[in-house]
């Protein structure tokens, strides 16, 4: 949470609930994911790099993240991102705002500073909704394809703007990240897919036919 750079988000009644289970369960996640060993940790990284790959085609902008912390760790990919011409941006946080913006990544160090403990750059500023793909981190994910992120609701915000342009939105984590349900109120944002070490997971129709090729579970519901 970021309650000493944003007002939080006052619950009423019916949330609060929600609200304690959810962080109770962020608590557990973690550990988990804290858990995992450095030789598992680089088996992991390397095999969700390379499910991503597909993915990095000429002209395509995708939304990446910086990994922080014990965060899934994709920056591999810039290379093939590279060598295929595909756009890469990251997120850019303005004070006082939850709706992202991103710039192009990589860009020079010097641009480069950190907001709320996370790395960011200045550059040519777009919203969500202009990227083809956006890579997300987060905590957990459940079997609807809900995601539970840190908590200060950015990428939920950013998201809801999205009306007739929707990038695809696809989580990414370890399998130790998966759960069976995660409780959501009314602003969550569910996604499109989820990659991890064991493979990737469909949630949506959109993304069963742009993933179609790379699936090996696809989700049947």
């Amino acid at each position: 949470m970021c309650t000493n750079f944003l007002s939080p988000i006052k619950p009423n009644h019916q949330t609060r609930t929600v609200m304690l289970e959810k962080a109770a369960l962020r608590r557990q996640l973690r550990r988990q994911r804290m858990a995992i060993t450095t030789s598992k940790r680089r088996l992991a990284q390397a095999q969700v790099v390379r499910l991503l790959k597909p993915l990095m085609r000429r002209g395509k902008n995708i939304g990446l993240y910086l990994a922080s912390g014990s965060e899934l760790n994709i920056n591999a990919i810039l290379q093939d991102a590279a060598a295929h011409g595909c756009h890469l941006h990251t997120p850019y946080i303005e004070p006082n705002q939850r709706r992202l913006w991103f710039t192009p990544y990589p860009a020079p160090s010097h641009h480069g500073h950190h907001m709320l403990n996370i790395l960011q750059y200045e550059g040519d500023k777009r919203r969500i909704e202009r990227l083809d793909i956006v890579l997300m981190p987060l905590i957990g994910i459940d079997k609807r394809g809900m995601r539970l992120g840190q908590g200060g609701g950015f990428y939920d915000t950013s998201l809801s703007f999205c009306r007739e342009q929707q990038p695809l939105r696809i989580g990414i984590g370890f399998a130790a990240q998966q759960c069976e349900y995660i409780p959501n109120e009314a602003h969550d944002q569910a996604l499109d897919a989820y990659v991890c070490e064991t493979g990737i997971t469909a949630f949506s129709a959109r993304a069963r036919a742009t993933l179609a090729p790379f699936l090996n579970k696809p989700h049947t519901g």
